[in-house]
């Protein structure tokens, strides 16, 4: 059953990707071996842009690799959803993208936006992507600080108000 599942959600996605015109791969756990295997609850949950977040748990799982699958899923830019939805302005940008965020956040910016605050989750960043989105941000006027698995940044100018 969960087979099937996994199948008709990529024919769903292929259908609407074609509608949008934008498709990412979306890397996942297939269902079907958690009833067989003892993994950490939040290892079955894994989805990520990015392969290497999920084999990043190797050493919790040491086979996962071989149950990664993928799934193209519709998608689209920060532009046309601003566009879509008449935004000129953010107050807040919250970002949770396993491994995706600094891109989310280039992304923003590239569109002409610069919300005041940005948070967003930094764990899965590898050390240089850290240290060229601290860059970028502080580039741009923000101040940030990471605080366990997130980083919040804020306009300099909200903060010295």
């Amino acid at each position: 059953m969960a087979l099937n599942n996994t199948e008709n959600n990529r024919n769903k996605a292929k259908n609407q990707t074609s509608l949008l015109g934008l498709a990412l791969p979306i890397y996942h756990i297939l269902g079907i071996f958690f009833l067989r295997l003892p993994w950490p609850e939040y290892v079955k949950e894994l989805a990520s842009l990015d392969r290497d977040v999920i084999l990043r748990q190797k050493p919790t799982v040491p086979t996962i690799d071989q149950f990664i699958d993928t799934i193209d899923v519709p998608a689209k830019t920060v532009s046309s959803l601003l566009t879509t939805h008449g935004l000129k302005h953010l107050n807040l940008l919250q970002v949770d993208t396993e491994g995706f965020d600094d891109e989310i956040i280039k992304m923003t910016f590239q569109a002409g936006l610069e919300p005041d605050i940005i948070n967003f989750e930094s764990i899965h960043l590898s050390p240089e992507k850290k240290s060229e989105c601290g860059h970028l941000l502080a580039s741009l006027g923000y101040r940030y600080v990471t605080i366990d698995r997130d980083t919040i940044a804020a306009k300099e100018n909200l903060i010295n108000e």
